[in-house]
C-alpha cells in the first residue's frame, strides 16, 4: 500500500535508553535545514519515560505504543512477544496511516521494529542510523526495509546488506559511513565552570558519570575511594537520579544526581570516567576530551570500549577488576601525563567524522528526492 499524502512530518522512534534517542534529537535541526520546513513527532515505547522525557524536553511531541524487547536469550517473557509486536504494529500502523509522515527515522531500540515495518507497508521511507560497533538487534531486523543505513564506525559498513530489500532485489550502496550526530554544546571558560561547581582551581579535574540513570557500581567506587582521589584532583560527579555520591563532605568533590548544563561539566574537566555509551563518547569526542572508559559488562559497551582502546583513543578499565586502591592510582597517572591526554582526546575527534548531524541529513534529504 503506498502512502497516499506525503506531508513534511518526520516520525522519529526509539527506545531503551537515551542512547538510541539523543542522535536523533540532534538531527532534528539539521534536517529541519534540508527539508525545509518539518515538523516532528517521536514514537517511542508506552511507559518510555525517557525517551518521552527527552522528547518533551526537545519540544517534539510523543506518542507510546506498545513495544516487545527482542531478546536474543531464554525467558519466559519471550512468550509473549509475538503478541506485543503484533500490538506494536496495529498501533503504529494507524498512527502513521493516519498521518502519512514523509519518513521514519530510527536509531536503535526495540520499539523501532513495528514503527519502521508499519511504514514499509504504508510504503513510507525509512532511515535508520547505527550508532555503536555492534549492530543491535532492532537494527539488524529493519535493515532490509530501510531506504539508507547511516553507521557512526567506518568498520560497521560491513555489518548491513549494500541495498537488498523484501520488494526491490536491485543493489544500490544503501549504507553510509556518517559518523553520530551530536547536540552542539557551547562550552564556557574552565575557569567559569570551576568556578560553577565550587572546586579548587589550583587542580585538575575528573568528571566521573556512569549514564542516564547513574551506575552503582561506579559510584561505590568512588566512595571508597574518595579520599585518596581527592588529595591529588577535584572530582566532579554525576550520580544519576535517585541515587548519592559520598556521604561524607570533602574538599574537592562536588557530586549531584543529574546535572542539565553538561557543557560547563565539560568545560570544568581535563579527564572523564565515563560509560562507553556511544552518546556520550561522541561528545567527547566532538571536544576532544581524553575519556576512561568502563563498558558495562555483558553489553555492546564492551566492543564499542575495545574497537576505541585498539584504536589507542580511550583507555579502559575492566570494571571486574576495579578496586578503590587501582582507580586512585590509575587516574592519577593518567591525568598528569599531560602528553597522554592530548594524544587521547585528538585521536578520539579524528575518528569521529565531523559535521555528523549534517551527514545523516543530506543522505536523507537526497534519498527522498530521488523518490
Amino acid at each position: 500500500m503506498k502512502n497516499k499524502k506525503s506531508t513534511n512530518l518526520i516520525i522519529l522512534t526509539g527506545s531503551g535508553s537515551g542512547g538510541p534517542i539523543a542522535p536523533l534529537l540532534a538531527l532534528v535541526p539539521h534536517l529541519e535545514k534540508e527539508l525545509g520546513r518539518a515538523s516532528f513527532l517521536f514514537i517511542g515505547a508506552k511507559g518510555g519515560t525517557v525517551e518521552q522525557h527527552m522528547a518533551k524536553k526537545a519540544g517534539i511531541s510523543f506518542i507510546g505504543i506498545t513495544a516487545a524487547k527482542l531478546r536474543r536469550y531464554w525467558s519466559l517473557s519471550n512468550i509473549f512477544t509475538p503478541l506485543r509486536l503484533l500490538m506494536g504494529l496495529v498501533q503504529a500502523y494507524r498512527v502513521l496511516n493516519a498521518l502519512h509522515p514523509r519518513c521514519v527515522v530510527g536509531a536503535g531500540g526495540f520499539v523501532q521494529v513495528p514503527v519502521c515495518y508499519a511504514a514499509w507497508m504504508l510504503g513510507i521511507p525509512v532511515f535508520i542510523h547505527q550508532q555503536d560497533v555492534m549492530p543491535g538487534l532492532a537494527n539488524k531486523l529493519c535493515a532490509p526495509i530501510a531506504s539508507r543505513i547511516t553507521v557512526t564506525f567506518r568498520e560497521s559498513m560491513a555489518d548491513f546488506p549494500h541495498g537488498w530489500s523484501v520488494r526491490n532485489l536491485q543493489t544500490v550502496n544503501k549504507v553510509i559511513w556518517t559518523g553520530n550526530p551530536v547536540r552542539e554544546l557551547v562550552v564556557p571558560p574552565r575557569e567559569k565552570a570551576i568556578k560553577h561547581f565550587k572546586l579548587d582551581p589550583d587542580y585538575p579535574t575528573v568528571l566521573i558519570m556512569g549514564g542516564g540513570t547513574g551506575a552503582l557500581s561506579l559510584n561505590t567506587l568512588v566512595a571508597e575511594s574518595l579520599g585518596m582521589l581527592t588529595k591529588s584532583f577535584n572530582v566532579l560527579h554525576i550520580t544519576g537520579k535517585g541515587k548519592k555520591g559520598s556521604p561524607h563532605k570533602r574538599e574537592r568533590y562536588a557530586a549531584f544526581e543529574f546535572i542539565d548544563d553538561m557543557a560547563s561539566s565539560y568545560a570544568a574537566a581535563d579527564m572523564v570516567l565515563c560509560r562507553a555509551g556511544l552518546s556520550t563518547i561522541t561528545e567527547l569526542a566532538a571536544l576532544k576530551k581524553p575519556a576512561i572508559l568502563v563498558p558495562l559488562p555483558g553489553t555492546h559497551q564492551e566492543l564499542n570500549a575495545l574497537y576505541l582502546s585498539e584504536e589507542q583513543a580511550v583507555l579502559t578499565l575492566d570494571q571486574k577488576l576495579i578496586t578503590p586502591d587501582n582507580l586512585a592510582t590509575f587516574l592519577r597517572t593518567a591525568l598528569f601525563d599531560h602528553v597522554l591526554l592530548k594524544s587521547l582526546g585528538k585521536l578520539l575527534h579524528e575518528l569521529m567524522p565531523p559535521h555528523a548531524g549534517q551527514n545523516v541529513a543530506k543522505v536523507i534529504a537526497k534519498a527522498l528526492e530521488a523518490k
